[in-house]
Order: structure tokens, then C-alpha cells, then sequence
């Protein structure tokens, strides 16, 4: 009787770090720099943790037809699920967790007043979608992509837009948002799983700061230098025998804080989709059985924000460093658990 092939399931996150440096691929999947086990750092950064909340607590928001409260209890969940994590792995800081929930809550309350809705018909779905094989003629057996869709938006001629919520720095140009992949593979997997048109992915950004209240003068007057939302500039004149400055207000008004980016697809860019994602399933293949030996630091520039750089290159063979920042498990390939495994962003 054969046996059923073990499903390998490959997220953006993997494919990115395998695409980007075989190293930190090695680190976090394989286990092959680090004598068969792979690395999981026991610390999330910040910055995942805030975006995983974010993007559950906005596609609530507009799931719910604007029901602000259904946003923060799916902020507090997510934020409480990460906090376990923290705390299971012995790194939990309750003044940081405080001080993210208190950021979190700000960006919120800021959102909810000038957003506009958009109307989510799914919302927060796993998809484990086979890519094509090598050949391209059929699936692959084993080879799956895992893709996390924070909503689908269904527009008037019953056509699918996959929408993303992202939280970031610095707001992204168009042009750059056009060439993401994971976007391009996760409208290419709804396809595949569905069989529904997709016209194509809508990305909102949000500015992961709050506006800060109208700054005054010490003599009482609004300041020239302001980081605030321009109703609230022109607000502080109020009862004040001045007019606001209308080149501050100008330039406030040109702040901006959340941007929504739509892309539409073609099916020509939906199947060129597919055929990357079986460069991948090659790729991810090879590096699993270790016919290809990761090489190191493709670019330094990647290097100081990786979370393995402080046992990369030589590091690696210091088992208290090693175990004092990371648990070690079993290598992706070997792991059935990764299925239905925690949600990566």
C-alpha cells in the first residue's frame, strides 16, 4: 500500500528568507548550519507583533460594518495570544506590552475616524493551496503554499479583491507595491482555491505613528512646527483673534497617514504567479535534502535586521548562545504540525 506523500507547506515568510539569504533560511528551516535542528527565535519583534494585531483588528473593523469595539476586542486577542507566546518562552515584559498596547489602541481610535470602509466578505482565511510542479503539467504532491488573507473584498460585478492590511514606518510608493509577490501569490492561490475572477489586490498601508495634539508656543500660541491632523490645527484657533496659518495647514494636509493602493492583475501575471511559486517548491527542495549548501550573507545590508545575525558565522556552534535566544525544533520538512501552524505576516 503506498504512502501518501508528508504535505510540505511553504509560507512567503520561508520563501522570502530562502529568495533573500540560504542562511537565514537554514537558521529558521532546516537545520543544516546548526547540527539537524532549526532556530526559532524565543523573542518576536515588536514590530511583527504589532502588525499581526494591526491587521486583525482593522479587518474586523471592516468586517463589522465600522464596529469599533469588535476592532479592539480582535486587537486584545491577538495582542493576548502573543503575550502567551512571550510568556511560554520566558522573554514576556509586561511594561512593553503595555506601552504596544497602548500604541496600538492610539493608531486605532485615529484609524476608525478617517478611514474609509470597504466592505470584507471573508475574512481572515488560511489557504494550503498546491503549487505546480517542476513540469508545470499537473500539482505538485507535496508542495503546498501557505498563504494567510486578512479579507476578500467582492466588488459589484461579482469580481474577488484580496485585501491587505500592512503596518509600516514609512509609507511604500506604488510602484514598489506593484512588484510585491506575496501579494501576486496570495491572489494566485484565491484563484486556484476558489475558481473565482480575481481582479486584483487591494493594499492599504497605515503609518505606524499616532498624530500628536496641536504643540503650543509658551505664550500660549500654536506652535509652527506640528505633527498633528490639520482639523485639529485649525480647531486651536478657535477662541483665539487669529487665523490659522494656511501654509501649515497645506502641509498637514499633505501628510499622509494611511494610504490604500489597488492593483489589478491580469490572468497573464496570475499564471506567471504559479510558474514562480514551482521555482520555489525547486528551490525550497533542494535546500530541505541539503543538495544545495546555504550560502551566507548574499548582501550585508540584510544583515543587521536579521534575527540570526548574532550566531551567524561562526556563532552557530555556541550552544549557550545558541539556546539562550533560540528553541530549537525539528527541521520545516520534518514538522506535520506546520500545517495548521501560529500566523506569520
Amino acid at each position: 500500500m503506498a504512502v501518501a506523500a508528508m504535505i510540505r507547506p511553504i509560507s512567503h515568510t520561508e520563501a522570502s528568507a530562502a529568495l533573500d539569504c540560504q542562511a537565514k533560511h537554514a537558521f529558521a528551516y532546516t537545520g543544516q548550519l546548526t547540527g539537524g535542528t532549526a532556530l526559532k527565535p524565543k523573542s518576536t519583534a515588536p514590530i511583527l507583533r504589532e502588525g499581526r494585531a494591526w491587521g486583525a483588528a482593522v479587518a474586523a473593523w471592516h468586517s463589522s460594518d465600522g464596529d469599533t469595539e469588535r476592532a479592539r476586542a480582535a486587537l486584545e486577542i491577538q495582542l493576548s495570544l502573543d503575550a502567551a507566546d512571550q510568556e511560554q518562552a520566558g522573554v514576556y515584559d509586561p511594561d512593553e506590552h503595555a506601552t504596544l498596547t497602548t500604541h496600538l489602541h492610539g493608531l486605532l481610535d485615529d484609524y476608525v475616524l478617517n478611514a474609509e470602509l470597504i466592505r470584507l466578505d471573508r475574512l481572515e482565511r488560511e489557504l494550503l493551496v498546491a503549487i505546480p510542479s517542476r513540469t508545470g503539467r499537473a500539482d505538485s504532491n507535496r508542495y503546498r503554499l501557505q498563504a494567510y488573507i486578512d479579507g476578500v473584498h467582492t466588488d459589484a460585478d461579482d469580481r474577488d479583491w484580496i485585501v491587505e492590511f500592512k503596518l509600516r514606518r514609512k509609507l511604500t510608493p506604488f510602484e514598489l507595491i506593484a512588484k510585491l509577490r506575496q501579494i501576486r501569490w496570495y491572489a494566485w492561490a484565491w484563484r486556484k482555491e476558489t475558481g473565482r475572477e480575481i481582479a486584483g489586490v487591494i493594499v492599504e498601508e497605515r503609518l505606524n505613528a499616532v498624530p500628536k495634539p496641536v504643540a503650543f508656543k509658551q505664550d500660549g500660541l500654536p506652535s509652527k512646527v506640528q505633527s498633528c491632523r490639520p482639523d485639529a490645527y485649525v480647531a486651536a484657533f478657535d477662541d483665539l483673534d487669529l487665523d490659522p496659518d494656511p501654509d501649515i495647514v497645506a502641509k498637514l494636509q499633505a501628510k499622509e497617514w494611511c494610504k490604500r493602493h489597488p492593483l489589478v492583475l491580469s490572468t497573464a501575471e496570475l499564471d506567471e504567479a504559479g510558474r514562480q511559486l514551482a521555482s520555489v517548491g525547486s528551490l525550497i527542495q533542494q535546500l530541505d535534502t541539503g543538495a544545495l549548501f546555504p550560502i551566507r550573507n548574499p548582501s550585508p545590508l540584510r544583515c543587521p535586521g536579521c534575527a540570526f545575525r548574532d550566531v551567524c558565522g561562526g556563532n552557530e556552534g555556541d550552544t549557550e548562545l545558541v539556546e539562550a535566544l533560540f528553541e530549537r525544533r525539528p527541521p520545516k520538512h520534518e514538522r506535520k504540525e506546520e500545517v495548521n501552524g501560529t500566523r506569520v505576516r
